[in-house]
């Protein structure tokens, strides 16, 4: 007798081996639709290209740091009131920047008004969620800068001081 040859489409090991290969394929396919869908959000803090080496400018905190400065940061109760008191007074108005963790998007940027030398208040545009937040507080001229962390789900203040210390 003679055994027929059955075409190879037809042969479980075929398909068996053929797995691997066409499971990879799919794969890649998908991390390509995740990588052209997602969008990741430009990195906010200061840093410099030079050449091939990217640092991180401290000068703005270094700054900070000579002019003696800390604040501390309260948010009301309505979560959109802020209060910002300074150890020393720096002009009238300030920047609060409130940096998302990983979405760019979702960053919040507050004009704080002077009310005395040292108190400042603004309102959020937005509200802010239950992520844990960079602080980023800055003069008008960008020439010192302080940072803190803050998670609104836990407490409404926070302490801002410069990098480092």
């Amino acid at each position: 007798m003679q055994q027929q040859k059955k075409p190879w489409y037809k042969s479980p090991w075929a398909w068996f081996i053929l797995m691997f290969p066409i499971a990879a394929i799919l794969g890649c396919i998908n991390m390509i639709w995740i990588a052209a869908k997602s969008n990741d959000g430009t990195v906010v803090d200061d840093y410099a290209k030079q050449g091939e080496e990217v640092t991180k400018v401290v000068a703005r905190d270094q700054a900070a740091a000579r002019l003696g400065l800390n604040a501390h940061f309260t948010m009301d109760a309505d979560r959109q009131t802020i209060h910002l008191v300074l150890n020393k007074p720096v002009g009238d108005v300030l920047r609060l920047q409130f940096v998302h963790p990983t979405r760019s998007e979702l960053d919040q940027k507050v004009q704080l008004k002077a009310q005395s030398a040292t108190d400042f208040i603004g309102k959020l545009p937005g509200s802010l969620g239950n992520a844990r937040w960079g602080l980023d507080l800055a003069d008008n001229a960008n020439q010192w800068r302080l940072q803190g962390s803050f998670k609104p789900e836990q407490s409404l203040s926070a302490p801002l001081r410069p990098a480092g210390q």
